[in-house]
């Protein structure tokens, strides 16, 4: 979508009430127009928030001064991180947290669960909290998304879940964790949920994909006419919003929607963390 028609859809949300948006990727600071996206977020009083591997960051930061927050992908020490996304990757991400917290930015970061860095956990966690701040850890999937190729850093079941274990044990003393009991508890038994979720996609929130298309989070798409998915790019987005369905999902991986989600629900420990964080 070029820049008027992003405007035009984030009047339209504002106008619906919307408090809270999160720009996400691929990579968000690719665009040009990106502190243009974000000032007409934050001019119409919603909470707005990038997540980002950090690369361009410090480069556009002068662009982002209404930003709110930032989420930044960290997997591990140096090595461990580089190997997974790439040279300099680490030394991005940590500049882009330097540089968020000089314009008081708020910072958190994003951990994805991989065979590389079940180890590295505790380091993980000392990194935020030397920036104050709050990590969201989810596991790798076993396919690359938006296919059927095998994941090359997809953890073993046992290990993963080991893993998940010691954030459970360390949950209660370290603040740093933004994963609540619950949703630790519920990625434990990822891909093997023990009962479904209902998903709050499609009634309090949405994903827009840079086509204008609709749908519940970034896997969950739903054809609401033959070949057609709900878009908001040539509709109104209230309309567009009314075609997805309720659905309910055991396979949910992304840990922000499955806090979401207990969170609407009104799961007790779900509702203590969001306060206890927040």
């Amino acid at each position: 979508m070029d820049i008027n028609t992003i405007i035009s859809v984030v009047g339209q949300l504002s106008r619906l009430g919307t408090k809270f948006i999160s720009f996400s990727g691929g990579e968000p600071l690719l665009r040009d127009d990106i502190g243009e996206i974000v000032d007409c977020a934050s001019c119409h009083r919603m909470y707005v928030k990038i997540n980002s591997n950090g690369a361009l960051f410090v480069q556009k930061v002068h662009k982002l001064r209404k930003l709110d927050e930032i989420r930044l992908s960290l997997d591990g020490p140096e090595e461990i991180q580089d190997e997974i996304r790439g040279k300099d990757s680490y030394r991005e991400t940590i500049a882009a947290a330097v540089e968020a917290k000089k314009n008081r930015i708020i910072v958190g970061f994003n951990t994805v669960l991989s065979k590389h860095n079940l180890a590295c956990l505790s380091f993980i966690l000392d990194v935020a909290k030397k920036f104050e701040a709050k990590v969201i850890f989810q596991p790798a999937t076993s396919f690359l998304l938006g296919g059927d190729k095998t994941n090359p850093v997809a953890p073993s079941r046992n290990d993963y879940k080991r893993a998940i274990t010691m954030l459970i044990n360390a949950k209660e003393k370290n603040r740093h964790i933004a994963n609540s009991f619950s949703g630790l508890r519920y990625l434990y038994h990822w891909p093997y949920a023990v009962r479904k979720m209902h998903c709050y996609g499609g009634r309090f929130g949405c994903r827009i994909e840079v086509n204008g298309d609709i749908s519940h989070c970034g896997i969950y798409r739903h054809k609401v006419d033959g070949d057609n998915f709900s878009n908001c790019k040539h509709a109104d987005f209230r309309f567009a919003f009314k075609g997805l369905k309720d659905i309910y999902c055991n396979n949910c991986w992304c840990a922000p929607d499955i806090e979401m989600n207990f969170l609407i629900s009104l799961q007790p420990e779900a509702l203590w963390n969001s306060l206890f964080l927040y």
